[in-house]
């Protein structure tokens, strides 16, 4: 089975193909403890937070400000790591193939797990969005922030994650230019059970 993807492209080979790259960057990571106390992936300077503390934001400083600092932390991220691997020359031109990596990347970084339900880009960037539901969400809206981050940088375009709502299979997030947020985030189409979806998995 495959997403709703309109117009119909060759997304399912880019996306075989973005796994198997992010496959290739993630098994060529060596990670370093230096003397002095940091942790160093691909030399780059990491620090590691336990979930529990994500989990715990709300209590320390409200849960509204615990959802607008973990969607900007996690937008920061997105946008970073995007920077990152472009700089490296490591990843084709072409700006669909650029987003298709995203969930692979943030489940390799053990952020969750996606199933996408809806996909359009007719390359156009400011008409692209993708509908898709987080089933392992470890922190919903640190991951939403790096989804549409990540995005934004690749497509050139700003973009934003909008829950469309929480169910039993995990959390369903619409990714969208904002005037799309705005107007078609309230569609009950995108609210419809999964079942009325063509899902496309995303496995690492």
């Amino acid at each position: 089975m495959s997403a709703t993807i309109t117009p119909k492209s060759d997304v399912p080979s880019q996306l075989h193909a973005a796994r198997a790259l992010v496959q290739e960057l993630r098994l060529s990571k060596p990670v370093t403890n230096t003397a002095d106390g940091r942790l160093l992936i691909s030399g780059d300077e990491y620090v590691l937070v336990r979930k529990e503390v994500m989990d715990n934001l709300g209590h320390a400083i409200g849960d509204l400000s615990a959802d607008i600092v973990s969607y900007k932390l996690g937008y920061l991220m997105g946008e970073l790591e995007a920077k990152k691997l472009i700089s490296s020359g490591k990843v084709p031109e072409e700006p669909l193939m650029r987003c298709l990596m995203r969930p692979f990347v943030y489940m390799a970084s053990g952020l969750g797990t996606v199933d996408i339900l809806e996909l359009h880009y007719d390359g156009n960037p400011k008409n692209f969005y993708v509908l898709y539901e987080d089933l392992r969400p470890v922190a919903p809206r640190l991951v939403m922030g790096f989804s549409a981050g990540w995005k934004s940088h690749m497509l050139g375009v700003q973009l934003e994650a909008k829950t469309i709502e929480h169910s039993g299979a995990g959390i369903r997030v619409l990714v969208a230019p904002r005037m799309k947020i705005l107007t078609d985030a309230p569609n009950p189409r995108f609210s419809q059970p999964r079942n009325a979806f063509e899902i496309t998995p995303i496995r690492l």
